[in-house]
């Protein structure tokens, strides 16, 4: 079988219309939408969001009013334990930060003197025109994701189905092309190539970076150290993804950001039933404190809580 790549917002639509967008892939170059798109480009921009997987093999997925209970839980012991006032929070692991810009603008009608800082570790991708209609869509420095020559738009950072031969040979070919260019993330600016940034934000949060200065979009891990009263790390400190020594590097980092008397929120959505599960802690002296589970819980709750006992 060959499944044909889908390059322009007819297409999209036409494809959309009919259903088929499981079939063929979505070229990322549509993740380009300017900075006054339409209600009907943001939808489109949600929706190719949730067919990206980037490198490391995680798909990027997130919709609107995602975390809505976490943010009304999270608020309530905010406006518990801090005074009206300056506040600074941050949010990481945010993806294209929809959901960080929804908290936000919850958060600063409260405490309008707040700092909010959204961060992700991909916040831009990177199309590489290298001739003969040649594209890769490449990570902000990191590898390609995807390679685009018509009437082909294919993966690289996953396996293609393997009903879809032709799709796959392309697949092959791209890989050979990139490894024979000799490219990587730091020698892209001086290859000579048209090169052409596509900003991997959600319009909203872009838009609210715009009008709001105190909300800041940057680029920082999971594993990052930096100062604030409230931290938010949702959907990414797992099992699934990280060794036991991994998770307990990143509930260090995070007690090592948080300030005393401060929160941390953590946690992840069922994939089953879409439903959140997250553990609020305080941050104590030498320890966390459990001050509300949503849901179940964080499935690494144990884990930050061998902190408390010295383990």
């Amino acid at each position: 079988m060959v499944g044909f790549g889908i390059f322009t917002e007819q297409q999209y639509e036409a494809v959309r219309r009919r259903r088929w967008l499981s079939v063929g892939r979505v070229a990322f170059s549509l993740l380009d939408i300017g900075d006054h798109p339409t209600s009907g480009q943001i939808e489109r921009f949600e929706e190719v969001s949730l067919r990206l997987r980037t490198s490391n093999g995680t798909h990027r997925t997130t919709f609107r009013n995602r975390f809505a209970d976490v943010d009304q839980v999270s608020l309530t012991w905010i406006q518990r334990l801090f005074p009206p006032g300056p506040l600074e929070v941050q949010d990481r692991a945010v993806s294209h930060a929809l959901t960080s810009a929804e908290w936000a603008r919850k958060l600063f009608a409260l405490y309008p003197e707040a700092d909010f800082e959204a961060s992700d570790v991909l916040l831009e991708l990177i199309e590489v025109s290298v001739g003969n209609g040649e594209r890769f869509i490449v990570e902000a420095g990191g590898p390609p994701i995807q390679y685009l020559r018509w009437p082909f738009a294919v993966p690289l950072s996953e396996r293609v189905p393997r009903r879809y031969f032709v799709n796959g040979w392309v697949a092959q070919w791209g890989k050979r092309r990139w490894a024979r260019l000799g490219l990587s993330a730091e020698t892209l600016a001086s290859s000579g190539f048209r090169l052409h940034s596509i900003p991997y934000i959600h319009p909203e949060a872009r838009a609210l970076s715009q009008e709001n200065p105190r909300f800041q979009l940057r680029v920082r891990s999971v594993f990052d150290r930096s100062a604030c009263d409230v931290l938010r790390t949702m959907n990414i400190l797992n099992r699934e993804s990280f060794s036991e020594a991994q998770l307990q590097a990143g509930i260090q980092a995070a007690f090592d950001s948080v300030r005393p008397g401060g929160l941390w929120i953590v946690g992840r959505t069922s994939e089953e039933d879409l439903a959140n599960h997250a553990t609020i802690f305080r941050r104590q002296p030498a320890s966390w404190e459990l001050l509300e589970r949503i849901g179940d819980g964080s499935y690494i709750e144990d884990l930050a809580l061998r902190l408390r006992d010295g383990e």
